[in-house]
């Protein structure tokens, strides 16, 4: 490649980078297993054919305005930039119902599967035209990944998607939605689920460890770090007693989060069932023994009551006024922190359950990747 500054995409926005990197692994994971078209739908100055390690038989469509084309041809012809597959600009009106056949004049094989990316697309278009482009896309395409950045489109583009058999992340910024099913294959369904499984086991890797997450909190000064646990809803019927927390009155996982003084996602650990206790989890992963020996002062809540490190509360039923002013103080100092979960809970995959709930750490730790490479 020599694509030179268009090769390292260091122009884009910050906040963009998670979500470039996560259609970046897609991409490239449904290429290397087959799929011989890739179509971006409004590519603009989109470098995925010269920097995505592509092999030289896929195709890459880029769909966009004429005037864009020649735009990134000028700039793509001064920098000699040679592509690592082969590139097909289309130009086509995204907002109409014509760009399929122009798609198609540009030798795109509707009989051979096919990866569409919408990235950053739908929030430009009017609702019909969204409504539109989903269900044109959805008829021609294998695969098909992509994202909003406008949370008052996310309602209704949400739902239509879900009528159209797509599955859904979404946080507060961003909805990314991959197709359930085929248009010409019965057996990929499966593969489309194993590249979300990949993807989310990739995001889930790349989270912090407990000792990397201390250090890192013990260099950037924190004067305290607060641990807190959580229940993530799972749609569980009422014999599965291990999955059951008798706190929430619900069934559901549980997570530990150790957040900064601010509310910051440091650490979170694995799953593990609703029933387990607070304190017992913590002991499980040895999240406060990691404290310790790191000797950052740890604020928690009454849940982990018998630990001989953590600051919480007092529990006595007639506590004298010292003791009460300590106990506010504490809870307004806890009170920050503890919004790490609710950052985690903004996500409505993990709102409510509805895969195995031995997937919510992973789910959890793959969210925790992005917001990391947020911010």
């Amino acid at each position: 490649m020599r694509a030179g500054c268009w090769a390292r995409c260091r122009c884009q926005p910050l906040l963009h980078r998670p979500r470039t990197w996560f259609f970046d692994q897609l991409i490239t994971c449904a290429a290397g297993d087959g799929l011989g078209q890739v179509v971006l739908l409004a590519a603009g100055m989109d470098t995925r054919a010269f920097r995505l390690p592509l092999p030289a038989a896929t195709v890459l469509y880029q769909l966009d305005d004429p005037a864009v084309h020649a735009g990134k041809q000028a700039i793509l012809d001064r920098e000699h930039a040679v592509p690592c597959c082969a590139r097909r600009p289309v130009a086509a009106d995204l907002a109409g119902a014509r760009w399929p056949a122009s798609l198609a004049a540009a030798g795109f094989d509707p009989a051979a599967l096919a990866v569409f990316v919408a990235e950053g697309l739908t929030r430009y278009l009017p609702g019909q035209a969204v409504t539109l482009l989903l269900d044109q896309a959805a008829g021609i395409a294998g695969l098909m990944l992509g994202t909003t950045g406008d949370p008052g489109d996310i309602a209704g583009e949400a739902r239509h998607a879900e009528r159209l058999g797509f599955d859904l992340a979404a946080s507060g910024e961003h909805v990314f939605f991959t197709a359930r099913w085929p248009a010409h294959s019965s057996s990929w369904p499966a593969v489309t689920w194993r590249y979300v499984g990949e993807t989310v086991a990739l995001l889930a890797g790349r989270a912090p460890k407990l000792r990397q997450a201390v250090r890192g909190a013990k260099k950037a000064g924190h004067a305290y770090v607060v641990l807190d646990g959580t229940l993530i809803p799972a749609g569980r019927v009422a014999a599965d007693r291990p999955f059951y927390s008798g706190k929430h009155k619900r069934h559901g996982m549980n997570l530990q989060v150790i957040a900064s003084p601010d509310g910051g996602i440091l650490w979170v650990s694995g799953a593990l069932p609703g029933s387990v206790h607070d304190k017992k989890a913590e002991w499980i992963w040895g999240a406060l023994a990691e404290l310790e020996a790191a000797g950052l002062v740890t604020l928690a809540d009454k849940g982990y009551q018998g630990s001989t490190y953590a600051k919480i509360p007092c529990r006595r039923q007639y506590k004298p006024g010292s003791q009460k002013q300590a106990n506010r103080a504490h809870a307004r100092l806890r009170a920050p922190g503890e919004r790490a979960n609710a950052q985690l809970k903004a996500w409505r995959i993990l709102r409510k359950l509805r895969c195995c709930p031995w997937h919510a750490g992973q789910l959890a730790k793959a969210i925790h990747t992005l917001k990391v490479h947020a911010e």
